[in-house]
């Protein structure tokens, strides 16, 4: 039997979306009457919020397993794995030493995902300002918006890398990555801006 978690697994998950409609403008509280009404009403805003935890990751070999079609995993040679937080390609996410390539031929001990290994988290917050235009006694609408996908332009990091495994120089002990347990990559896109028009009838 070969048991493993979900590569869509995130152990926490947020998600919030609200709407509000501005009290002012005919029909509502305040400023409802008169120049001041046509101008302040109408006017709704709105959002998403995500938080998510990380998606779990596994590590694979380099090693030959001589089987046509089937990826072999590393082994784990140390019992615990420190998650270091680096961010970047010079400082690793994870303590990659604690994996080796098996032997050539040789399943690795690892799996395809390993528990407890998660990738970082995610954050994004998306916002929409918009106004309604009713004509007609509200049988046609105009509505004009502005939308901001990732508001606050939050970099959101990638998995590191999963392929075994760091190499060390013997003279200088200086480590070369190979981009392995580094992160190079992101999973977000930087904020952007959209305004568009809706005609509704």
């Amino acid at each position: 039997m070969n048991k493993q978690i979900s590569g869509f697994s995130r152990t926490q998950n947020f998600q919030l979306y609200w709407v509000y409609g501005l009290p002012f403008g005919k029909g509502h509280t305040m400023l409802n009457h008169g120049l001041a009404s046509w101008i302040v009403g109408n006017w709704q805003i709105s959002g998403t919020l995500s938080r998510e935890s990380g998606l779990p990751f596994g590590v694979g070999a380099t090693s030959n397993i001589n089987a046509g079609g089937q990826a072999n995993s590393a082994s784990q040679i140390s019992p615990t794995v420190q998650i270091l937080g680096g961010h970047d390609g010079s400082h690793p996410y994870y303590d990659g030493s604690a994996f080796a390539n098996p032997p050539a031929g040789t399943l690795g001990s690892t799996g395809h995902y390993i528990g407890g290994l998660f990738g970082p988290g995610f954050f994004q917050m998306n916002a929409n300002v918009s106004r309604i235009f009713p004509f007609d006694d509200g049988k046609i609408k105009l509505q004009l918006q502005g939308e901001a996908y990732n508001l606050t332009n939050t970099v959101v990091s990638a998995n590191p890398g999963g392929s075994c495994c760091w190499t060390t120089n013997a003279t200088s002990g200086a480590i070369n990555y190979n981009g392995f347990a580094v992160i190079s990559g992101t999973q977000s896109q930087p904020r952007y801006l959209v305004v568009a028009g809706y005609l509704r009838f």
